[in-house]
Formats: structure tokens, sequence, C-alpha cells
């Protein structure tokens, strides 16, 4: 179970290079994807030109998808 569980957990994948060499990006540019679509698959992510596959496959911004989902948490922050 465990391994199922590990296998389906989504993925932070960094959507914008707001950072320095060999420094990791703001998790405020993140957006959620499963490990298919981030690292292992064919098309993922951090393959060459796998973002731009995934935002024409999907009909996507990543851009725009982290920049809602930081609205979304702002408001939830403000509410606390």
């Amino acid at each position: 179970m465990q391994a199922d569980a590990e296998k389906d957990r989504a993925r932070a994948a960094h959507t914008v290079s707001d950072s320095g060499m060999s420094m990791k990006a703001s998790d405020y540019s993140c957006v959620p994807l499963c490990a298919f679509c981030h690292r292992t698959g064919r098309d993922a992510y951090h393959s060459a030109d796998g973002k731009r596959k995934i935002e024409a496959r999907m009909g996507c911004e990543f851009a725009e998808i982290a920049a809602e989902l930081c609205a979304a948490f702002g408001k939830m922050q403000e509410a606390y």
C-alpha cells in the first residue's frame, strides 16, 4: 500500500526560474503534477521541451495555474 501511495502522490513542479544558479525556485511558482507527468513519462515536465508539450496537451499555462493557486492560498491565509 505504501508504494501505491507514493506513486499516486502529487509532485511540486516549479514553473518559473525565479532563482539563481543552483538555487531552488520559489514554491509559489509550483503546480501539482503526478510522477508520470513530472519526471517519468516520455514527455515529462523535466524532459526536453516537456513543459511546452504538457501545456499543449492539457490546454493550460502553468504560470497561470501557479498564479491562481497563489491567489487562492493568499485568500485562505487572510481568512485565518
